[in-house]
């Protein structure tokens, strides 16, 4: 019996390392992909870039949106939203920062 090679992306490998680094791994986190133009800015000008997550934290579910590629910083970043829903985003930007300069 043939079986199928499972292509694990780097998206998927930062989602391991960073739940696993922040005590996440009870959370269910999954990726969607969406258009550009569902995105639009504080003018209604639809095409933008965005990357974020919405959360149910009763069932400990999340899911990462995003319109282009993701990097290990949007993954710490959101990750970092539900480890500490109570941040503002500036304190998360600054521990974003620290986390990957301090481990990468």
């Amino acid at each position: 019996m043939k079986y199928k090679k499972i292509s694990i992306t780097k998206s998927t490998q930062w989602l391991f390392k960073w739940q696993t680094q922040l005590r996440l791994l009870d959370w269910k986190i999954s990726f969607q992909r969406i258009s550009i133009f569902q995105v639009s800015d504080d003018y209604c000008r639809v095409g933008n870039q965005f990357v974020g997550i919405s959360q149910n934290r009763h069932q400990q579910t999340a899911t990462i949106h995003h319109t282009r590629h993701l990097t290990e910083e949007d993954i710490v970043h959101e990750l970092l939203h539900v480890r500490y829903p109570k941040w503002s985003e500036e304190q998360v930007n600054t521990h974003t920062a620290f986390l990957l300069n301090l481990i990468n």
